[in-house]
Parts: structure tokens; sequence; C-alpha cells
């Protein structure tokens, strides 16, 4: 039977083992709370990004639409808004000969009515559509896919109005300039532009719920005391942004022309709860650099912007789909139109015929 001093031993030491245990479970409890609010956070930022990606398309769309409706008016009469927009470019043109100028309305006609149809069902996906069809895509790859889709309809918006700066200037030179023909009536082209207007609205108000919560989860983890100085800096950097694009916001600015990039300038590692790392955590952390190197080195050249459309490598499992040529597009120098797109795939459709038909009957 143990002594007095040896009972106390037993209950000390198993007292403080039970104690360690709790301590470590409330630790492990700790940390997986405080990773998974940063987590949350994380996703919630990429959700606002697209958030932001697809409102500013709209935007650009829109804008784009209307010069192109103005431009197939037969009056093709500027609206005051539109006329101080086009303010300088309609200078720049001024001092270009006639000829020229006629020329260049002829070429962007052309362009514009063979990617309008494109734009106008561009201009419809929805945020459900568009990550359906890009589902086996990474957050940050279908991210990068809309940037790149923003740029195609910023080209777009910047011939509609280069167009519209032609003939306003053709106009004051007194030459008689007929309207854009286009592939669409003018109601369907005058009731999309409404619409994108009504999404833009509607988009500005998600956007602005958005920013609220996030700037009250990022307000919640400044007021917790439990995170590494260097993620309370990066959220009190976020919290200032964020605060000013609401402002921005709330007084009727722009989706395209916020005062901070909705990307909030955050990356994944910034939400690394590196100071409450487990002791068993640090093997892994320390060969992170070298997984990571390996990984860049992995990293193939990016294409370059003079590919040809015949060197896409991406094969469609049937007749090519709307999302199958709008990924085709995207990979192509902006010179590249989307008629261009539909006549190399219909080219790559007629010259594809089985092996038999190609090699002969089997004998």
């Amino acid at each position: 039977m143990p002594s007095g001093f040896e009972s106390f031993n037993l209950i000390y030491n198993s007292t403080h083992h039970i104690f360690t245990l709790i301590k470590q479970t409330e630790y492990r409890h700790m940390t997986m709370t405080l990773t998974e609010q940063l987590n949350a956070h994380r996703k919630k930022r990429h959700a606002l990004e697209q958030l932001f990606l697809f409102a500013r398309q709209l935007v650009v769309a829109g804008e784009g639409m209307g010069a192109v409706q103005c431009a197939a008016l037969p009056s093709q009469t500027l609206g005051a808004q539109q006329a101080q927009q086009l303010e300088s470019l309609i200078a720049n043109y001024d001092v270009i000969n006639t000829e020229r100028l006629k020329q260049e309305l002829r070429d962007t006609d052309q362009l514009l009515a063979s990617e309008l149809k494109a734009i106008l069902k561009i201009a419809e996906i929805s945020e459900q559509s568009f990550n359906a069809h890009f589902k086996a895509d990474s957050a940050d790859t279908v991210n990068a896919t809309l940037k790149k889709l923003y740029r195609r309809l910023q080209t777009f918006k910047t011939r509609a109005q280069n167009n519209l700066a032609i003939r306003s200037v053709l106009h004051q030179r007194g030459m008689p300039v007929a309207a854009i023909k286009l592939p669409v009536s003018q109601e369907l082209l005058a009731d999309q532009v409404k619409s994108l207007h009504q999404k833009e609205k509607s988009y500005r108000s998600k956007i602005q719920a958005a920013v609220q919560s996030i700037l009250m989860d990022t307000t919640a983890i400044l007021q917790s005391g439990h995170y590494p100085q260097a993620i309370n800096d990066k959220m009190a950097e976020t919290q200032q942004q964020l605060q000013q694009t609401l402002d921005h916001l709330d007084k009727g600015g722009r989706l395209d022309q916020l005062p901070f990039t909705i990307e909030l300038d955050l990356n994944d590692s910034d939400y690394a709860v590196h100071a409450l790392a487990q002791p068993n955590q640090a093997q892994q952390q320390e060969q992170e650099p070298a997984e990571l190197a390996a990984t860049e080195n992995d990293e193939s050249p990016p294409p370059s912007s003079d590919t040809a459309i015949e060197e896409q490598s991406i094969e469609p499992d049937s007749k090519p789909g709307f999302f199958y040529l709008l990924r085709c597009w995207l990979s192509t120098p902006p010179s590249v139109s989307w008629q261009d797109i539909k006549r190399q795939e219909a080219r790559k459709a007629k010259h594809a015929k089985p092996k038999a038909d190609r090699n002969g009957p089997p004998h």
C-alpha cells in the first residue's frame, strides 16, 4: 500500500496529467477555431472578388452595347453623358484625315457586328452557369478567367466608343454616315442594355452586403486578441480598405472604379496561423520553401500572345458548345475575333474524320 507521500504524488501526477490533457485539448480547439475563422474570411473574400469581377463586366458590357446601340440609330446622336465620355476620343480623331477615318469606321463596324451576338450571350451568363461550366477549376483559376473575359469586354467597349467617336467627327465634317448594320434588332439590343443596368444595381447591393459582412468579420478578428501581429496588421489594412470601398459604393461610385482592388492584397499564405503551429508541424513548415521552389520550377512558361488559333490544344468532346468556344477565344490574342474562333472550329470539325474513313475500309 502506498504511503501518504506516495499517494499524494500519484494524485498530483494524475491531476497534473489530466490538467495537461485539458489544456492541450483547449489549445487544439482554439487552433481549429481560429483556423476555421480565417478560412471563412478567405472564402468570403474569394466570393466577394468574384462578385466584383462579374459586376464590372456588366458595367463595361453595358457601356459597349450602349455605344453600339447609338451607332445603329438613324440619327446617331450622342447623349450628354456619352458626349462627355467621348470628348477626348473625338479630339484625338479630329486631327485624322477623312479617308482614314472612313476606313477605320468600316473596320470597326465589321468587328462590332461580328462579335455582338457573342457579347450579348456573354452578358447573359450568370454566376451559377459560369461556375457550373468551370467547376473543375480552382477559385483562383476561375477568377483569372473572369479577368480575361473582362479584358475582352473592355476591348469591345473601346472599339464601340472609338466607332462612335469617329462617327461624331465625320458628322461634324458634314459627311453622310450610314448607321451600323447589326445582326440583331434594335429592340433586342435596347432590352439587353436595360437588363444590364438592372443587373448592375442588383450586384451593387450584393457587393455592399458582402463588404459589410467581411468588415464585421475583420473587426471581430482584430478585437479577438488571438492572432499574430502579422495577421492583425493585414486585417487592419483590410478593414480600412473595406470601409473606403463601402463609402465609395454608398455614394454611388462606379463598380469598376473602386478606391481599392476588391482582391484586398491578401494571399492564402497571409491566413496561415503561424503563431499557433503545433510542435509536430515544424518539420512540415521547414520543407515548405523547398516544395514551393520545386512547384515553381515545374510551372511551364505562359503561352505567347502570338499563339495562333491553330495551336489551341483544347479538344471538345463533341460539337463545340458556347463555353468551349469561350475558352478558346479567351486563350487567343485580342486581335482574334469570335468569328475567327468559330470558323477555325468549323474547319477542324470538317477535317476531323474517323481513321477508317482516312485509311480506307479494314481488310
